[in-house]
C-alpha cells in the first residue's frame, strides 16, 4: 500500500515527494539491474583488460577447493611472463603495452579447452593450468606457445608489436595441486628468464639452485664435482634419466678416454674426454621420463624434444664451471661424422673428441637393454659401428673399438668375456 509523504525518484533522478492523489512511482528496471549485477560480478572475477581471471579471485577459490579447473587426472602449470614489458611501455606508449598483454592472453586461451584456466597473476606474469594427458605433451605445448607468441604481432596495422615469453612449466596430479606446484613453475620460470625467451620445466630450476651449495673447491678435481653434483641430482631423476646420468655416463666416459688412448691422445685430452663422456646426457634431466622409456616410435614433435638434451646439457655443463671444451663435445655428440668435418668452428680436438663420444654411447646404447630395443652383443654392435663408418661414425674411431674393448672391459665385465665378444 502506498503511503503519502514517501519520497520516490524517478527515472532520471528528480525526486519528488508522493502523495495519495499522484500517479504511481514509476516501474522498476530490472533487466537494467541484473545487467549491471552481471557486470559487477564479471568484475569481480576478472581482470577487465584481458579477461582473464585475476589473481585475487583465482587465490580465493582454491583456498576454498571450489572446482576451477578438471580434478581428473594430471595438470600442466604454466607461469608465464611477458618479456620487457616496460620497455614496450617506455618506448610505445601504455596502449601498445595493453595490446600485447591482450595478445597473449588470446594465445594462452586459444588452445585452453573448456577444461582449463587462466589467470592474470601479475602486470605481466600470468598462470595457464590445463589437463594432459603426459608431461611430453605439456612440454611441447610450452614449447609451441615460445615460437608463437614470437612470431605473432599484436595490435592494429603499422602499430602492432611483437613479444617474447619466458615460460616456467611443472607437472602434477590435479588432486595435489596447490601453491607447491605453483612454486616448482616459479623455479622453473627463474630458469627460462636467465636463458632469455624459452620455456624450461622446473628441473632446471632446481638444478640451477643445486650449483652454487656444489660449486666446485679450489684443489677438487673434476671428476670429483661430478660425482657430488650427481649425488645431489638423484631425487630430481626418474628411474630412466637415472640410468642414463648414472650408469650410462660411465660406460661412455671410461669407454672413450680408453678409445682416446688407442687414438695416443694425451692425458689432458683423455681426461676431457672421459668426464664429457660421464655428463654428455646430463641434458635428459630436461626430457620427460615418459618420453625416454617409451618403447615405440617418436612423433615428429617428440623427437624435436629429445634432441634439445645435446644443447641443454651443454649449457648446463657450462654452469658448472667445466672447460669449455667438455661443453663443447657434449653439445656436438650426437653429430654426424660429415657434419663434424665441416664445422669450421670447432677446433681439431672437439671435432676428435666428439667423433669419440658418438661412438661409446652408440656403442653404449647397443649393448644394454631398453625399452624400445633389446640388446645386441658386442659383436653385432662393432658390425653395425663398421656398417655407419665414414658417414655415421668416424673410420678411426671406430677402428680402435675393438683395441679398447680388450684393454679394458668399461662395463665391469670380465676381460675374457668382453674379449671374446669384441672381436667380431
Amino acid at each position: 500500500m502506498k503511503r503519502p509523504g514517501r519520497w520516490i525518484a524517478s527515472r532520471n533522478y528528480e525526486v519528488t515527494q508522493y502523495t495519495g492523489g499522484q500517479a504511481d512511482p514509476p516501474p522498476v528496471d530490472r533487466p537494467r539491474i541484473e545487467r549491471r549485477a552481471r557486470r559487477l560480478a564479471t568484475l569481480a572475477q576478472r581482470d577487465p583488460l584481458t579477461g582473464l581471471y585475476h589473481r585475487g579471485f583465482f587465490e580465493a577459490q582454491c583456498s576454498e577447493h571450489r572446482q576451477l579447473y578438471d580434478r581428473r587426472g594430471d595438470l600442466a602449470v604454466l607461469l608465464i611472463d611477458v618479456d620487457g614489458l616496460g620497455q614496450v611501455n617506455a618506448a610505445h606508449g601504455w596502449a601498445r603495452g595493453d595490446a600485447l598483454l591482450r595478445g597473449v592472453a588470446d594465445v594462452l586461451t586459444r588452445d585452453l579447452g573448456v577444461a582449463g584456466v587462466a589467470c592474470r597473476m601479475d602486470e605481466d606474469e600470468f598462470l595457464v593450468i590445463r589437463p594432459m594427458q603426459d608431461k611430453t605433451s605439456a612440454i611441447i605445448w610450452a614449447h609451441g606457445l615460445c615460437d608463437q607468441i614470437r612470431r605473432t604481432g599484436f595490435g592494429a596495422g603499422p602499430e602492432a608489436v611483437r613479444g617474447t615469453v619466458s615460460i616456467g612449466l611443472a607437472y602434477s596430479p590435479a588432486r595435489a595441486f596447490g601453491p607447491p606446484v605453483i612454486e616448482q613453475a616459479r623455479r622453473g620460470l627463474r630458469a627460462a628468464q636467465l636463458r632469455g625467451d624459452r620455456s624450461c620445466p622446473w628441473e632446471l630450476g632446481a638444478f640451477l639452485e643445486l650449483i652454487e651449495p656444489c660449486a666446485q673447491t679450489p684443489g677438487t678435481d673434476a671428476e670429483t664435482h661430478w660425482r657430488g653434483v650427481l649425488k645431489q641430482l638423484r631425487p630430481l631423476c626418474g628411474p630412466a634419466q637415472w640410468q642414463h646420468l648414472d650408469a650410462h655416463g660411465r660406460d661412455v666416459g671410461r669407454l672413450g678416454a680408453r678409445i682416446a688412448e688407442q687414438l695416443d691422445l694425451g692425458f689432458d685430452e683423455r681426461a676431457c674426454i672421459r668426464l664429457a663422456g660421464y655428463c654428455h646426457d646430463l641434458g635428459v634431466l630436461l626430457v620427460p621420463e615418459d618420453l625416454l622409456a617409451k618403447p615405440t616410435a617418436l612423433s615428429t614433435a617428440e623427437q624435436r624434444l629429445l634432441a634439445r638434451h645435446d644443447e641443454d646439457g651443454a649449457e648446463m655443463v657450462s654452469m658448472l664451471g667445466f672447460d669449455e671444451r667438455v661443453a663443447d663435445l657434449v653439445r656436438h655428440h650426437h653429430t654426424a661424422y660429415a657434419s663434424i668435418q665441416s664445422d669450421d668452428r670447432l677446433g681439431p680436438f672437439e671435432q676428435l673428441g666428439a667423433c669419440i663420444l658418438a661412438v661409446s654411447d652408440a656403442l653404449s646404447k647397443m649393448v644394454t637393454p631398453r625399452t624400445y630395443s633389446p640388446r645386441r652383443s658386442y659383436s653385432a654392435a662393432i658390425r653395425e659401428l663398421q656398417r655407419c663408418s665414414g658417414r655415421q661414425f668416424d673410420p678411426r674411431v671406430v677402428q680402435a673399438v675393438p683395441a679398447a674393448l680388450l684393454a679394458e672391459a668399461p662395463w665391469s665385465r670380465p676381460a675374457t668375456v668382453a674379449t671374446e665378444e669384441a672381436c667380431p
